[in-house]
């Protein structure tokens, strides 16, 4: 086996370059390039075009990828950002803002630090009365457990097959032409366990929605020519009711049912999804596994007038909120300075109370769209962010149609 090199540091534990090795800094690494300086040069082949050009930054069209700065005015007008976005835009199911929530949105993520302890103080003494006053249960602990005791793989196949679960209470056994829509999908191991639970021969359609690109995406696993598709797009611009695929399954006679699904849904999409299922198609059953309270938005959440008229807070307090949310699976036992068990636990019930209200929010949302049947479940114990929302359209006769 190849020995590797040892990275050279200094007495203060800073990096050090190699003898005639190239002196661009990998901030990353926290060490030097190790290839070999061009000669009379201080760079290698890699790096110095690199330093000759600048600094590199964030293309302003697409922040995934970045431009050197000196080229900024010429990438932006041959940036393949461009064209990906005129043929989304040319798409009859994108609509620009469609699911965003009403108001402007400033952009600023407010943190911790932005807030006095005062501030603090009140909201979180004043948390359980909140929570009376929506009418809320008091807030169970968090029973999860984010150990290596249950490997990645497996982690992901508990949790995908809780949630079936609880979609199969609303449904019974998956039929024959059962439509899922999987929002925020990533690589689709929802839908393709979902596939998995019905009998082969059984034919059900499935669209798959998030923004991003994937390696190692899971659509062909669903095996289904023509009964799948992908669409990339951000859900606060999708309006289900005009993607083909879907356009076509409503229009028949016979439908066991459109179940719209996913598995850790972050934050603000979450709220995205919620309008995109009550403005466009309301399908029979939402099932959403929650988390990532800490970057919900005000502009995006469903139900600002729980926080306005019913609790009586402010932007401010909401955002607040968010930030809290965090603390309930942040893992204090890693900070620093050493926080005290008690003050640990305090913290943490803060975190689950402030989740609780945020979710309680989109359950009162749901039911003012008409869904009779809306509940907040703990699914599982092999995460933290083990909270799932369950929602259907359905009476003691069975499912509204």
């Amino acid at each position: 086996m190849k020995e590797r090199k040892r990275i050279l540091k200094d007495i203060d534990g800073n990096p050090l370059p190699r003898e005639n090795g190239c002196l661009f800094l990998l901030k990353r690494k926290r060490r030097y390039c190790t290839w070999a300086r061009l000669e009379n040069e201080n760079f290698c082949v890699n790096h110095l075009d690199e330093c000759a050009k600048g600094k590199r930054i964030a293309c302003p069209l697409d922040p995934s990828h970045s431009i050197y700065e000196s080229e900024k005015d010429s990438h932006v007008k041959i940036c393949n950002f461009n064209k990906q976005r005129a043929l989304l835009v040319s798409q009859p199911y994108f609509v620009c803002g469609l699911n965003k929530g009403e108001g402007d949105e400033d952009g600023l993520k407010l943190k911790l630090k932005a807030f006095s302890d005062k501030e603090i103080q009140n909201i979180i003494i004043s948390l359980d009365s909140y929570l009376d006053l929506v009418g809320s249960k008091p807030a169970c602990p968090v029973e999860g457990d984010r150990s290596d005791s249950v490997g990645g793989k497996e982690r992901h196949a508990v949790q995908e097959n809780a949630i079936l679960t609880h979609v199969k209470s609303v449904f019974g056994e998956f039929q024959e032409g059962m439509c899922f829509i999987e929002m925020g999908c990533g690589k689709a191991g929802l839908s393709v366990a979902a596939r998995k639970t019905m009998n082969p021969t059984q034919k059900s359609l499935h669209v798959l929605v998030d923004r991003g690109v994937f390696q190692g995406k899971k659509d062909k696993q669903i095996e289904q020519p023509g009964l799948s598709e992908r669409i990339r797009i951000d859900i606060r611009d999708l309006d289900l009711r005009k993607v083909d695929i879907i356009k076509t399954y409503m229009e028949q006679e016979s439908q066991p049912g459109v179940a719209m699904i996913s598995k850790h849904l972050c934050g603000a999409a979450t709220c995205y999804s919620l309008r995109c299922a009550t403005q466009s198609m309301k399908p029979d059953a939402v099932v959403i596994a929650l988390c990532c309270h800490h970057v919900c938005s005000w502009q995006a959440y469903v139900n600002k007038e729980m926080f306005t008229k019913t609790l009586k807070l402010t932007r401010r307090e909401f955002d607040l909120m968010c930030v809290l949310s965090s603390w309930a699976i942040c893992g204090f036992e890693r900070s620093e300075p050493v926080l005290s068990e008690q003050v640990q636990e305090e913290r943490r019930m803060a975190g689950i109370k402030c989740k609780q209200l945020l979710n309680h929010g989109r359950l009162l949302y749901l039911k003012q769209c008409g869904y009779e049947s809306v509940e907040l479940i703990q699914y599982t114990n092999v995460t933290k962010e083990n909270i799932l929302l369950l929602a259907s359209r359905k009476e003691e006769n069975g499912l509204v149609r």
